[in-house]
């Protein structure tokens, strides 16, 4: 058992869609061509819906973080490196699944159902390795976001790279941030074209003090929809990114489940008193392939705050045994 602690309208006309060769030559860094340029209008909404606000900033972190493996040739090859700031709640949901399939996914198995690789090889990918693991995990919890496990005909998956153009000047309204300004977006309908679009660029999520961890995020609530992040979160919060210090709880269960959910229980319960309507509260719809566990320190006398978030079984008893 692995138990991975955590480390910390529609707008249909603006995109095309992209179709992209399967293989580029090693070490090449293709530049971004086609979809469409993001517009001032959805640039606010994006940075609202991430963060609250778009007349300042993201926080400096969001910017700088990118999505770098550890070293193959050291211990922990399979972890991303993760700083200790507010993206880490992004990097703990995307880890496990990258353990997902490192463990479960990617084994060769023999005709009477056998690994062929040997078990103690798994978590030590090598960099080939290391690469599949990572877009074929982004790919995953964005097509997750997007709909495309859940038996949606019409699930679409918008992934936003940046280009050398900018298309949003700095105003009163908007802040630019050197990323969000200069973003291309792009729409796939079926999970195959988007791994592919991915592997081309994974280039732009690994940038060295680059912004890899943005991008995700926001390829994350484009595929879910800023109007449904709204009403995931329930008025808990305006927006998805929180200031807690290792990030928002929300974000993981973004990346978990598809939907920024600030509830964990099973299934949608009802809560109200007798001067209020019971209103629903809509927690984890469908058991996760990856769970989540929540530590809150020492509970005296093994009571539970009511004012606390305890997971439901189909978060405590994922599909495999991977946890946050």
């Amino acid at each position: 058992m692995i138990r991975k602690q955590a480390l910390g309208t529609s707008q249909e006309e603006m995109y095309e869609r992209v179709m992209y060769a399967r293989n580029r030559q090693p070490g090449a860094k293709p530049a971004v061509v086609g979809g469409k340029p993001i517009t001032e209008e959805l640039a606010i909404e994006l940075r609202v819906t991430a963060f609250g606000t778009a007349s300042c900033p993201p926080r400096g972190e969001w910017i700088h973080t990118p999505l770098i493996m550890r070293p193959s040739d050291q211990p922990l090859a399979y972890g991303l490196a993760a700083p200790r700031n507010g993206t880490r709640s992004l990097l703990a949901g995307l880890q496990a699944h990258i353990i997902k399939w490192l463990l479960f996914d990617s084994r060769p198995m023999t005709k009477d159902n056998k690994s062929v690789d040997p078990p103690d090889s798994y978590l030590r990918p090598n960099e080939d390795r290391q690469e599949e693991a990572l877009w074929r995990a982004c790919s995953e919890v964005i097509w997750r976001c997007a709909g495309g496990y859940n038996n949606q005909t019409d699930a679409k998956a918008i992934v936003a790279l940046p280009t050398t153009n900018v298309y949003v000047q700095h105003s009163s309204a908007y802040y630019q941030d050197g990323i969000t300004e200069m973003l291309h977006l792009f729409e796939f309908k079926s999970l195959e074209d988007l791994q592919i679009f991915l592997k081309r660029y994974l280039y732009l999520f690994q940038s060295e003090d680059g912004s890899g961890s943005l991008l995700l995020l926001y390829a994350c609530i484009l595929s879910r929809g800023c109007e449904n992040i709204k009403k995931d979160l329930d008025g808990k919060l305006t927006y998805l990114v929180s200031t807690q210090v290792e990030g928002s709880l929300n974000v993981t269960t973004l990346l978990l489940s598809g939907r920024a959910t600030p509830y964990l229980h099973n299934g949608v319960q009802y809560v109200g008193d007798e001067d209020h309507y019971a209103m629903p509260q809509f927690g984890v719809l469908s058991r996760s392939s990856v769970g989540l566990l929540v530590w809150y320190g020492n509970d005296d006398n093994n009571t539970k705050d009511i004012s606390k978030q305890y997971p439901g079984s189909r978060l405590k008893t994922p599909a495999l045994p991977i946890w946050v």
